[in-house]
């Protein structure tokens, strides 16, 4: 285990973001926020340049995260949205030189969501970068507002598992999954597994570790965990990010055609 000191100090880095809350707060959980780059970033660009009156040549191209939940008493919708909120400043253009050692490029990021898994299913608009919040409910099924995409989850392995030669229509996707659960459960992380396991089994490929977030101590032990879980994607995002995605639009449009397809079969 971690000693207490290091783990409050862990906890205050990952709380030090908030800001004051106001009238405006509840803007920050609107399905789209941009981080934006701070020259010319008033404008959308898709892996342009920009030249500062010389030969140095700066790119500042387009990224997108999204963010989605599957909740059932909250507390991944609560990581959720907490991962937006910090997006801003944990993954600015300035935080996401530092850490990469990229000075000749300026990310302009729009972070989607937070959006819940089953309402993502309405209108399957997928990012080259996903980021998942997501529990377990009862006998390890999905959870409340995620349902009907665990279900998709287990239509999915039963078609594409043993089918290493199937088309993978989330090809070139990468994503980061944290699973919220309680331990004194037989069935703990089933859901968050088999959706990850899903995931890769349709071609996108995991970013980092897997998170597992424990209540059985309470909500405060697993909200560091959660913390402890962030704080080590940060860098591993940002290093995607700097990366040319490996999805093209058209892929994207191709995913998001293959789950509104399946959905009507």
């Amino acid at each position: 285990g971690r000693p207490g000191s290091e783990i409050g100090a862990l906890l205050q880095r990952s709380l030090q973001h908030p800001k004051q809350s106001t009238g405006q707060e509840k803007t920050r959980t609107m399905p789209e926020r941009r981080v934006l780059a701070r020259t010319g970033a008033e404008h959308s660009l898709q892996d342009s340049s920009l030249t500062n009156g010389g030969d140095e040549e700066k790119t500042m191209p387009e990224r997108k995260i999204l963010v989605l939940y599957g909740s059932t008493r909250g507390a991944s919708q609560k990581a959720a949205e907490r991962f937006v909120e910090d997006c801003d400043e944990r993954l600015s253009p300035d935080e996401i030189r530092e850490i990469t050692g990229s000075d000749d490029i300026d990310i302009t990021l729009s972070c989607q969501g937070p959006i819940a898994l089953d309402n993502f299913l309405k209108d399957p608009e997928w990012a080259p970068l996903v980021v998942i919040f997501v529990s377990s409910f009862g006998s390890g099924d999905g959870p409340r507002n995620g349902r009907k995409f665990r279900k998709k989850c287990d239509a999915w392995t039963q078609v594409f598992q043993g089918n290493p030669d199937k088309p993978k229509p989330l090809a070139g996707m990468r994503f980061a999954l944290c699973g919220l659960g309680e331990s004194t459960y037989q069935t703990y992380m089933k859901n968050p597994i088999v959706t990850c396991d899903a995931l890769t089994l349709l071609g996108a490929e995991i970013v980092g570790e897997r998170g597992f977030a424990d209540s059985v101590e309470g909500e405060p032990h697993q909200q560091i965990e959660i913390a402890t879980w962030q704080e080590e994607m940060w860098a591993k995002l940002a290093e995607v990010l700097v990366q040319k995605p490996a999805m093209t639009e058209e892929q994207l449009a191709a995913a998001r055609e293959f789950v509104l397809q399946d959905a009507k079969s």
